[in-house]
């Protein structure tokens, strides 16, 4: 759930200047896919979008990830 909240309705922007940004749907979809199981409606609204936990955070700034600040 921490996942999906800090991916939906949120840009993330990478070291290199990529940028991404998943809706409510592609980031179930993209749960789902890495899961390897279910489907996007698995993780549809399952938490409250927008919402980048500490954990995730790190785990993304691990890989070069930082969520755009509004």
């Amino acid at each position: 759930m921490e996942l999906w909240s800090a991916l939906a309705n949120v840009e993330w922007q990478h070291a290199d200047g990529g940028a991404v940004s998943y809706s409510f749907r592609s980031a179930g979809d993209l749960i789902a896919w890495l899961r390897e199981e279910g489907s996007y409606l698995d993780w549809y609204c399952c938490a409250e979008p927008g919402v980048v936990s500490t954990n995730i955070q790190r785990a993304l700034a691990a890989h070069g990830w930082t969520p755009k600040v509004q």
